[in-house]
């Protein structure tokens, strides 16, 4: 709790250095909003079943399988990150 506090005070001290910059402020906000829906988000998020993660794994496994025999063309590592970039995981 008292950690909590500190934190507190010094975000508080920090935000008031910018408090005279007006577009400092209008980007800090628009962070903490992000911040704000993130968490909302995770809070709100269902966690997967033990089944949903098995079939998850047998889905990579079966496109693994076709990329080995040639029928399936797996992401690259750029289109895989931009992936997790737009969910948001990855920044």
């Amino acid at each position: 709790m008292e950690t909590t506090l500190n934190t507190s005070a010094e975000l508080l001290r920090q935000i008031g250095y910018l408090a005279d910059d007006e577009n400092s402020l209008k980007k800090l906000l628009a962070y903490t909003k992000k911040l704000v829906t993130k968490k909302k988000e995770a809070e709100e998020a269902p966690v997967q079943t033990k089944e949903e993660i098995l079939a998850d794994f047998a889905e990579a496994c079966r496109e693994l399988k076709l990329h080995r025999e040639g029928k399936k063309e797996l992401q690259t590592w750029d289109e895989f990150k931009k992936e997790l970039q737009d969910e948001g995981y990855y920044d």
